[in-house]
């Protein structure tokens, strides 16, 4: 069960503070401090989260412990914004975590990309997995998607990224294994059939292509392949470093086993 949340309301982004927040419970006395991050920090929360409002100016937002820190430019935001940041104790759909998952509530879109930077300990990091292999996730479409620019700082032991959006988001291991589920290796003109990905830990995203287009298209992210036009299209599921492919081929509709390719 979660902590009570923190309270606090933030308009711009004023000269850094040791905390501004209005909290409850028993850091109401002092309040968090994240003075000793050695960072800017215009709103400091305690290890349990809370909320935030953050406006046009922007806002370096932090826990306590150092596990977080969001920094939101200026202009990135057209009116204020409350944002509620929390830790979730039953992180959604795969394995491999190295940091804290943290839930972002409501999404916010930015004009500028904000930087989400968790921390992680090395003995968090499965064995055999090298450091530079760890990134940033979020959440999309009901998957684990690698946040594009992902950046790691070794010394630090840090995973960063610029996001558009605030959605749920972790620091994970890679991939692993990836494999195609494919319904079926024919398929009629006309007709579309969802391809299906097992991944290596699993509820990781990938992305769907085929080849060629004449022949079939795929939507890239759920996967559905409408056919086209009679003939063989591969299809390729990539995520990570790894890549699959699946066969499939597209028949006239006139009976069963024409081919209209012959």
């Amino acid at each position: 069960m979660r902590e009570p949340s923190l309270e606090a309301t933030l308009e711009g982004a004023p000269p850094a503070a040791a905390s501004e927040t209005v909290a409850t419970g028993d850091e109401a006395a002092e309040g968090p401090d994240c003075s000793a991050l050695g960072r800017r920090v215009t709103h400091c929360l305690g290890p349990a989260g809370g909320s935030v409002r953050i406006g046009p100016l922007g806002a370096v937002v932090a826990t306590s412990d150092g596990l977080l820190t969001l920094e939101v430019p200026a202009a990135a935001l057209r009116s204020p914004v409350t944002v509620r940041i929390a830790p979730t104790t039953a992180p959604p759909w795969t394995e491999g975590f190295v940091s804290h998952v943290y839930d972002f509530s409501p999404d916010v879109d930015f004009a500028i990309p904000a930087r989400l930077t968790l921390a992680y300990r090395n003995a968090d990091v499965p064995e055999g997995v090298p450091e530079v292999k760890l990134s940033l996730y979020t959440v999309e479409n009901g998957a684990w998607t690698r946040a594009r620019e992902s950046a790691i700082d070794r010394r630090k032991h840090e995973v960063s990224a610029p996001l558009d959006r605030l959605r749920t988001a972790g620091a994970l291991a890679p991939m692993t294994s990836l494999s195609i589920l494919s319904p079926a290796g024919t398929l009629k003109v006309g007709d579309s059939q969802v391809f299906q990905a097992v991944t290596v830990p699993e509820g990781r995203a990938v992305s769907w292509a085929v080849a060629p287009r004449t022949i079939a298209v795929i939507d890239s992210h759920t996967g559905r392949l409408t056919a086209l036009a009679p003939g063989r299209a591969r299809v390729v599921a990539s995520g990570a470093s790894l890549l699959r492919a699946a066969e499939v081929e597209v028949v006239l509709p006139t009976g069963p086993g024409v081919d209209g390719t012959r």
